[in-house]
């Protein structure tokens, strides 16, 4: 497991992380806006934080979603806070794909991209033959 500094303010994120906000913030629209529906999908969330967008995913339809983040501290709160029904928490750095199936998402999303990977390397290598 990779160490960062992420998890010394899950609390923190998660308290601004909020339905409220997070609804409000441009990036939210446009991923929504290029997914279209999402009912019926199954969509893979990496860097999910708190797991707001899994939540919104799973209440709009989604058939499955599966989320991950690099700090363990904001995966527990998205489990232990917020219903997980629905959705699939997974602890790892953006660009680790192990034990992902292959060809299985009809959307990934990195809606926090610049949080996801710990190198720029890890960023522009790790869709290559995946998705």
């Amino acid at each position: 497991m990779i160490s960062t500094s992420f998890g010394k303010f899950a609390a923190q994120w998660d308290a601004v992380a909020t339905e409220d906000t997070k609804m409000k913030l441009p990036t939210v629209s446009v991923v929504f806006s290029l997914l279209g529906t999402t009912k019926k999908k199954i969509i893979y969330e990496i860097a999910c934080g708190n797991g707001f967008f899994a939540r919104t995913l799973v209440e709009k339809g989604a058939k499955e979603v599966w989320a991950s983040d690099i700090a363990p501290e904001l995966i527990d709160i998205a489990k232990t806070k917020y219903p997980p029904e629905g959705i699939s928490y997974l602890v790892r750095e953006g660009s680790d794909f192990s034990g992902i199936p292959k060809s299985y998402f009809d959307a990934v999303i990195l809606e926090n991209l610049s949080l996801a990977f710990i190198s720029i390397k890890g960023y522009t290598c790790s869709f290559h033959g995946n998705y």
